[in-house]
């Protein structure tokens, strides 16, 4: 009988497996793995293990129309804080009024979020699987 193809290992390993409990244990170690892979820097092209993605609010506060938008930002968490350090400046022209109520709050948020060991879960979201084990 055929075995049949599975996308990753991971998938393939926790097939095999018997017990519930065991095949959590093989995600949570392939999750760790996945955690410990050394990335590049899309802005520095520094290889670093604690890659970010930081969500930057954008707004334009007119006192009758407002606008607002969202942009991803991945990089290493100095290029991160740097970039929302940008951000959080263009936005104080921009949002007036709305800027300490709204902007500065999430921006400071965004900030702390690049401080903890390891890669932001988004970032392992978008890595590849594990090479199948033959």
């Amino acid at each position: 009988m055929a075995q049949p193809l599975y996308a990753d290992a991971l998938t393939r390993r926790a097939a095999a497996l018997q017990s519930p409990a065991d095949g959590r244990k093989a995600i949570q170690d392939a999750q760790r793995r996945a955690a410990a892979r050394t990335l590049l820097c899309a802005r520095c092209g520094q290889a670093s293990n604690s890659i970010k993605q930081v969500t930057c609010v954008m707004c334009v506060f007119l006192l009758v129309v407002t606008w607002h938008w969202s942009e991803y930002f991945i990089g290493c968490p100095r290029c991160a804080r740097w970039h929302l350090g940008r951000k959080l400046a263009k936005n104080f022209l921009m949002a007036n009024l709305l800027w300490p109520f709204i902007i500065l709050p999430t921006y400071l948020f965004q900030i702390t979020v690049t401080f903890p060991k390891g890669h932001s879960k988004a970032v392992l979201d978008r890595l590849p699987p594990e090479p199948l084990e033959l």
